[in-house]
Order: structure tokens, then C-alpha cells, then sequence
């Protein structure tokens, strides 16, 4: 079982849409089929907002 597409298909989970990865084109599918049917976060119930956050660099 394919679980991160089930967690994006649900709406319980967005695209990572900066890395490249095998099943990308899948789960952008999955995340337009769970906005066009309001499920999880796209939900009129959640104002989700994804946040820009900043990359964290350890100083060595």
C-alpha cells in the first residue's frame, strides 16, 4: 500500500513540489482529485495555508 499517496489522495497531506521523485505526476493527480472534492485539508472546514519555511544549515 502506497501509503503518502492515500494520506494526499485523502487530503491529509500535500505534494512535495520541489524534489523529483518516481510517483510525482501520481500524487499531483491524487491532490487536484482531493481539492476538486474538498477532502482534508482543501476542506471549506480547514483554512490550511502552507507556510514558506527556510532551510536550516547546520553550522559545523
Amino acid at each position: 500500500m502506497d501509503v503518502s499517496g492515500w494520506m494526499i489522495r485523502s487530503g491529509f497531506s500535500f505534494v512535495d513540489r520541489k524534489n523529483t521523485y518516481e510517483r510525482k505526476d501520481a500524487y499531483l493527480l491524487f491532490e487536484d482529485e482531493a481539492k476538486d472534492e474538498e477532502r482534508g485539508l482543501w476542506a471549506d472546514t480547514c483554512d490550511y495555508n502552507p507556510v514558506q519555511t527556510n532551510r536550516i544549515i547546520p553550522i559545523e
